[in-house]
């Protein structure tokens, strides 16, 4: 697996591509993602050998190209699970957009076999007509009842309020089904805190993270 980096010299918006790309914005800092070139499992309870999992699968994968600069190349996504004891997937996609904070631009293929052209891979960024059929309608479902999570929330209230904890981490899990495709499962985890004058429970407030992993130095891996 190789992956090739190309200059482009004309913006992207990539938050226009947020319906069906992988999105990393920050402060000017963009990245957009398509495809799937490699996926990356980490087991249930092993958490903290993902970074280590997607370092060994990046740096076998040779690079080249006209743009070396900080986060060009193949790169890694994942958005991992509150549960530790789930098991995760960290993709490695086949299209990436990049823009850096000084204006530099750069598109970036990684697979096997003949490149695509510089233009061919802008196309099928901005242009993803029939390679993805998206969902029409979500439904989303809740694993417990709600009768059991008010009765977690209270108990975890009234230890809060009894001073036997300044704060607590509960978590609950949505099972998201979409109008074609397979169901995802998302376990979300609030925040639960108590005032120190009045110790009244906080309302619940959801937590989410994502993460992007590249690898270090532009230069490595790259002839």
């Amino acid at each position: 697996m190789r992956a090739i980096v190309h200059r482009i010299d004309h913006d992207i918006d990539a938050a226009a591509l947020a319906d069906y790309a992988m999105l990393w914005l920050h402060d000017g800092f963009a990245l957009a993602a398509l495809g799937q070139s490699l996926t990356i499992d980490v087991p249930a309870n092993e958490r903290a050998t993902a970074a280590e999992r997607a370092d060994t699968a990046l740096s076998a994968i040779e690079c080249d190209g006209d743009v070396d600069t900080y986060g060009t190349g193949p790169l890694a996504f994942a958005a991992l699970p509150f549960a530790t004891e789930r098991a995760a997937t960290i993709v490695v996609p086949e299209i990436i957009y990049g823009r850096d904070l000084g204006g530099t631009r750069w598109i970036t293929w990684i697979g096997d076999g003949a490149a695509p052209s510089r233009e061919q891979l802008v196309a099928r960024l901005t242009m993803p007509g029939g390679l993805h059929e998206h969902p029409r309608t979500f439904t989303v479902s809740s694993a417990r009842t709600e009768r059991s999570w008010r009765e977690s929330v209270a108990a975890v209230r009234d230890q809060l309020r009894a001073g036997h904890a300044r704060k607590a981490v509960t978590r609950r899990e949505q099972r998201w089904r979409k109008s074609h495709g397979r169901i995802s499962s998302v376990v979300a985890s609030s925040l639960v805190g108590s005032s120190t004058s009045s110790r009244k429970a906080r309302g619940p407030a959801c937590a989410t993270g994502s993460v992007v992993r590249w690898k270090g130095s532009p230069s490595n891996g790259r002839r």
